[in-house]
């Protein structure tokens, strides 16, 4: 079974890996090999309307916060977070499996540990 993910490795910059793998990993939240208790930083599902719903909010957040930084001082109130959203919904109905933004077993998997 083919379960997909997505690596935040730093969502405010851009830099998202969005993953396959035949791998047995159960869906759910994960930290890359970092012994520090951060947050999570790797998400996997079992389909990708499943990972979708587990890190679009992520993704929004993300975008959100880059928005608000290139928002001009006179750009009226909400419209930041309406760009957001359309960037967003644009990436995330972009994902189908044939999709070229996928990185096939990548070599950091076994670096997984699940969050509590």
């Amino acid at each position: 079974m083919t379960i997909y993910g997505l690596y935040l490795r730093d969502p405010d910059a851009g830099d998202l890996v969005w993953f396959t793998s035949g791998r047995d990993l159960a869906p759910g939240a994960y930290v890359r090999g970092r012994g520090d208790g951060s947050a999570p930083d790797v998400h996997v599902a079992e389909s990708i309307p499943a990972l979708i719903l587990a890190v679009g909010p992520l993704i929004e957040q993300a975008e959100l916060r880059g928005q608000a930084d290139l928002a001009p001082s006179d750009a009226p109130p909400g419209a930041d977070a309406r760009t957001a959203q359309r960037m967003t919904e644009s990436l995330l109905q972009s994902l189908t499996e044939t999709s070229d933004i996928w990185v096939v077993e990548p070599d950091w998997l076994d670096e997984l540990r699940p969050v509590p």
